[in-house]
């Protein structure tokens, strides 16, 4: 069963996957980041998603949303840079202005909710775009979830491509997708050639990160652990975020990402 709400420093063997499998989403949508947007994060856990969402971007303001006290508090104890901002609403009404965003990203949401409220969802997040403004949205695809998954009890409703597509097209008249896969057993060999090429900076780079990561808070930097999971999560388990071109059925994707664009002329 995949982890609903990860935490960064309790990252371990038996969440790893999904961990990666969240920060590739990210990395993902930074690309349709422009220089001073205003960005929100729907549903945003524990924050390390928005605080990567305003890193080494242009961001002007990123702003954290989620409905657990608890993932709020923790948030705002870890990430705290200038201009992020973690604030507890309930997705569908956040109670934000009308054309407030310039870019929204809703990761694996839409799931949780009642169709009712789902329906609500997207229309309160077309609400609070601006014009030319860009929502991400991410959801498992029910039809085509590795065999073996058994319902998730946190999931209200999955959604099949073509519901939450029409869903989506009741609001956004340009809407692309994006297919999420795992290609971490493809050409192993290869993968495993290009990581020791790289391993120098590599190392350099996860520690780092580790010993920034510790000092922001206050932890000791003679503990090792955040250093391998950045060396082995980063560079070893690689998710890929590729293109939807033509033939769903070939494609045949676990997981769903939408890039929709608000068009009011």
């Amino acid at each position: 069963m995949a982890e609903e709400r990860i935490t960064p420093d309790r990252v371990g063997a038996s969440n790893m996957i999904e961990y990666q499998e969240h920060l590739a989403r990210y990395t993902f949508a930074k690309k349709f980041i422009k220089k001073d947007d205003i960005g929100l994060d729907i549903a945003c856990g524990t924050g390390y998603g928005t605080s990567m969402l305003l890193a080494d971007t242009r961001a002007k303001k990123m702003t954290g949303v989620d409905i657990s006290e608890e993932a709020i508090v923790y948030a705002k104890q870890h990430f705290s840079d200038k201009g992020l901002e973690f604030v507890k609403h309930d997705a569908a009404e956040t109670g934000f202005p009308k054309n407030s965003f310039d870019v929204i990203v809703s990761f694996e949401t839409i799931e949780h909710l009642e169709r009712s409220k789902a329906a609500r969802l997207i229309e309160n997040l077309y609400y609070l775009l601006k014009d030319d403004g860009t929502l991400i949205m991410s959801c498992p695809n029910r039809e085509t979830y590795p065999r073996g998954y058994t319902q998730n009890p946190y999931h209200v409703y999955e959604y099949s491509y073509g519901e939450i597509r029409d869903a989506l097209n009741k609001h956004f008249r340009s809407i692309d997708l994006y297919c999420q896969g795992m290609r971490y057993f493809n050409r192993a060999y290869k993968k495993l050639a290009q990581f020791l090429k790289h391993l120098p900076r590599a190392i350099i780079s996860a520690a780092t990160k580790s010993a920034k990561n510790q000092l922001q808070r206050r932890g000791h930097l003679k503990d090792l652990k955040p250093f391998f999971r950045i060396l082995l999560y980063e560079n070893v388990y690689a998710y890929e975020v590729f293109a939807f071109i033509e033939d769903y059925n070939k494609c045949k994707p676990a997981n769903l990402i939408f890039v929709c664009r608000k068009h009011t002329h």
